[in-house]
């Protein structure tokens, strides 16, 4: 967990993050407004409904992936969505519906006083199950920007128009702080302006990485002797061996210790971190409705390192696509390495025991069908 006057981090899965959404919504007092692309998770529907009937002005746009039946807090799927059941209870829902794109982003503002970003949707699985982000953002000029943003959003065209009040902050935001909307810049400028001011590490942590952008923006800062570390899920693998040849150190999740790596995370010499919505994908960098933060600060870096290192230290090197038999380099022996991330899982180390006990009693059974054959 990272504590800042104004950023608080925790990582999932966490049962105090549903704990900490639940009681900032309940203790909202005037609005709330939520940017989400899948909410099938009842309970905060629920939350989202007990404020709107104190008073709070409560505003959700979704994406039309949300249209899926929603989940109670034990994973069991209801009759309607969560849009359905939020406007049945007078809850006022925007739904985004691109033709080739999605609203991707992940956003919670509430009283104009502060931000929420994570990675996680806003659904049963990656509440209960996934690895993710939870930050609560108290700076002024980000919530400004986010109320902006979100007013601007919520008037298009493209989605049912209704009037709202609507005032304009006239703040800037300080550098320490930045949040940036693929509608209103590309991320892709963002994100290549933080690289190319790497002179040491450049450490990712992404669901999916497959961009061949990002692989060029990687070989870049490689040629400058930064060292790269790139830590993903299975269906990155091959864009992983690309890094691995290009000299980055790369490590793919494996099933065995969680269901899946929800992070979209890139650290920059322990002073920048990129968090936010975006995938390290084409259609997420250049079609999706995505946003991204930017914190230039060495206590925040420290928090997201810190789970960087913890995630790193349980997983295996992909190899190299012109070495497929060995590990890439790694700080420790190859053997070693594996036989560490094989005794880090307990259920592999389980079963690891049953099956060797299993190999004794089947040799105790021959060895004894052989006495009884040759001694009657």
């Amino acid at each position: 967990m990272i504590e800042d006057p104004q950023i608080r981090v925790l990582f999932g899965p966490n049962s105090s993050i549903i704990d900490d959404l639940l009681h900032n919504i309940g203790a909202s007092t005037y609005k709330i407004a939520v940017a989400m692309f899948w909410f099938d998770y009842e309970p905060l529907a629920n939350a989202l409904i007990e404020a709107s009937k104190l008073g709070v002005e409560v505003k959700v746009l979704v994406d039309q992936r949300s249209l899926l039946p929603m989940c109670d807090d034990a994973g069991n799927k209801r009759l309607m969505s969560v849009p359905e059941y939020l406007s049945q209870n007078g809850i006022l829902v925007k739904i985004y519906s691109g033709p080739d794109d999605i609203f991707h982003h992940k956003l919670v503002l509430i009283d104009d006083q502060f931000v929420i970003d994570c990675s996680m949707n806003w659904t049963y699985q990656d509440l209960n199950y996934d690895l993710n982000h939870y930050m609560v953002i108290h700076h002024n000029d980000v919530c400004n920007h986010v109320a902006r943003w979100f007013q601007r959003f919520w008037q298009r065209q493209d989605l049912s128009s209704l009037p709202i009040n609507h005032r304009e902050p006239q703040a800037t935001l300080m550098p320490q702080a930045r949040v940036h909307f693929s509608d209103e810049e590309s991320l892709k400028t963002v994100i290549n302006d933080i690289l190319n001011r790497a002179e040491h590490t450049v450490e990712v942590m992404h669901f999916v990485v497959n961009s061949s952008w990002f692989l060029n923006c990687i070989k870049n800062v490689i040629s400058r002797g930064v060292r790269v570390r790139i830590l993903s899920n299975g269906e990155s693998i091959p864009f992983l061996r690309q890094a691995a040849n290009l000299g980055a150190l790369v490590k793919v999740l494996t099933p065995n210790h969680i269901k899946k790596l929800h992070h979209k995370t890139i650290i920059v010499d322990g002073r920048f971190v990129l968090v936010g919505s975006v995938n390290l994908f084409d259609r997420s960098l250049q079609l999706d409705k995505e946003h991204l933060f930017v914190f230039h600060a060495e206590h925040i870096a420290d928090g997201f390192s810190s789970e960087f290192e913890r995630i790193w230290s349980l997983h295996s090197f992909v190899p190299s696509s012109s070495d497929k038999t060995s590990i890439r380099k790694s700080p420790m022996f190859p053997i070693m390495s594996r036989l560490l991330h094989g005794l880090m899982s307990k259920h592999r180390l389980i079963t690891i025991i049953l099956a060797a006990l299993l190999c004794l009693a089947s040799a105790a059974n021959v060895l004894m069908a052989i006495y009884i054959l040759r001694f009657g």
